[in-house]
């Protein structure tokens, strides 16, 4: 961690800033990341808390497409604040630099002024990173109180989490993407914040296909090893992505009644999941909403 990363680590808590930052992270792509900060997003508003969001998926931009799709259904219906509730959206804007260091100073700058817009109106942040190693990311885990990574059962993305011997399997130590995470629970101690959470989802999949083959390294071996809470995913219905041109999410959704029974059962399910996932953040939910 860079001592800029240090810095902004140990002095953004004050008591005026009572946001607690939610970083989706990790560096395996294409496992939700963007689905699940959505759907913990929704759950939030429909709580009735403020949240506010940052997209730093430069590329893809999921979580804040949905939102600005989301804001318009909002305003094309009149929908109010409880049927359709939106975040507060805080922007980061990706400009080229000279040098590295240039660069560095440019993003140390726009997300600080991304977050400072935001955070003191803000109950919960959700902050949604795409799978690399950039500059970027790594401010965003060091302002993270809990950390959402989710995998795939695929091999590449356990590798993610740690080193393993491709001959015996055994697990040689944590990977880069680790020691990051590693790295700002030690600031966070050594500055008396309280500790990083760091949840493992495992993404389900479709159960009407054949299951994959287990990792070679158990997950809960990885969970006791590296320092993670392991928990499942949900597995999301094909349709449901058809819903988030309208900035819809899961508990959005309403379904006709003339729809088959099987996709009524499939949507119930998933809410069901999705309960469950987010009751295993214990995320504080201190801030009651007026």
């Amino acid at each position: 961690m860079t001592g800029q990363q240090a810095t902004y680590a140990t002095g953004r808590r004050r008591p005026t800033e009572p946001a607690h930052v939610v970083v989706f992270g990790g560096e395996a792509p294409r496992t939700g990341k963007s689905l699940l900060a959505i759907e913990l997003s929704v759950a939030l508003l429909r709580l009735r808390y403020k949240v506010g969001v940052i997209d730093l998926d430069r590329q893809r931009r999921t979580l804040l497409r949905f939102f600005q799709h989301r804001a318009h259904t909002k305003l094309s219906n009149g929908y109010s604040d409880y049927q359709l509730g939106t975040p507060y959206l805080a922007h980061v804007y990706f400009r080229q630099s000279e040098t590295a260091e240039a660069a560095e100073t440019r993003e140390l700058e726009g997300f600080t002024a991304a977050v400072q817009n935001i955070y003191e109106d803000c109950d919960f942040l959700i902050i949604d990173c795409d799978a690399t190693d950039r500059y970027l990311n790594r401010l965003a885990h060091a302002a993270a109180d809990t950390v959402v990574t989710p995998i795939s059962e695929d091999e590449a993305d356990v590798n993610v989490l740690a080193r393993i011997d491709p001959i015996s399997r055994e697990i040689i130590g944590p990977s880069i993407y680790a020691d990051m995470i590693w790295e700002c629970r030690k600031i966070r101690t050594e500055t008396r914040l309280p500790p990083l959470d760091w949840i493992v989802v495992r993404q389900s999949d479709d159960p009407e296909s054949a299951p994959p083959p287990r990792p070679s390294a158990d997950l809960a071996t990885l969970a006791g090893r590296i320092g993670f809470r392991a928990e499942v995913g949900p597995w999301l219905p094909k349709r449901y992505r058809d819903y988030h041109q309208s900035g819809l999410a899961l508990f959005d959704i309403k379904l006709d009644e003339d729809e088959p029974r099987a996709v009524h059962r499939a949507f119930e399910s998933a809410r069901d999941q999705v309960s469950t996932l987010l009751d295993a953040f214990k995320l504080p939910l201190r801030h009651a909403a007026a």
